[in-house]
C-alpha cells in the first residue's frame, strides 16, 4: 500500500473497511469523527460505537496509526491498558512505537495487528462476557487515569 498518495482520512477509511466486518457482527456502527489538524499534526478520527461501548480510531501524519481507544460513557483507556486488564499483556500484535503512532508488533501493517487483537482479545473478551469486558474497561480508565495523574 502506498501510504506517500493517502489522506489520513483514506488511510483511516481503509482501516475501517478491515475492521468493520468484526464490529457490525457484534451491532457495533462506525460514526466518522474530525478530520483536521492539531499540534501532533493531520489526524483523521472515527469510532464504532454500540450503545455506551465505544472504540475510537485516530491516523496522524498520513499513515500513522494512534493509539485505539476504549471507552463505557466515561473516559478512555488506550489499547496497551485494556489488554494488560484483560490479561493478555505482551501477547498482543498492536503495540506502542515512537511518538503516538502504533506499530505491527512484527512489522507489516497495524491495522492487521489491531484486527488480530479485537478478534484474539478485545472483541473475544466482549464475546465471553459483556460484564467482565465493562469491569475489565473500568479498571483500565482507572489505570490510564492515575497514569495521566488524574
Amino acid at each position: 500500500m502506498l501510504f506517500a498518495r493517502k489522506s489520513e482520512a483514506d488511510v483511516l477509511s481503509s482501516g475501517v473497511a478491515l475492521l468493520s466486518p468484526q464490529f457490525e457482527q457484534r451491532r457495533f456502527a462506525y460514526v466518522a469523527g474530525d478530520v483536521a489538524t492539531s499540534s501532533g499534526g493531520p489526524f483523521a478520527v472515527g469510532f464504532f460505537r454500540r450503545d455506551d461501548i465505544e472504540v475510537g480510531l485516530i491516523v496522524r501524519n498520513r499513515h500513522e496509526l494512534g493509539c485505539p481507544n476504549y471507552s463505557v460513557s466515561k473516559g478512555y483507556a488506550g489499547h496497551t491498558e485494556l489488554v494488560s486488564t484483560l490479561g493478555r499483556a505482551g501477547q498482543e500484535q498492536l503495540i506502542h512505537g515512537d511518538g503516538l503512532k502504533y506499530v505491527a508488533r512484527h512489522g507489516g501493517d497495524p491495522f492487521i495487528a489491531l484486527q488480530n487483537d479485537l478478534e484474539s482479545i478485545v472483541l473475544a473478551a466482549l464475546d465471553r462476557s459483556e460484564e467482565a469486558f465493562r469491569e475489565s474497561l473500568a479498571l483500565a480508565v482507572k489505570l490510564a487515569h492515575a497514569r495521566l495523574g488524574f
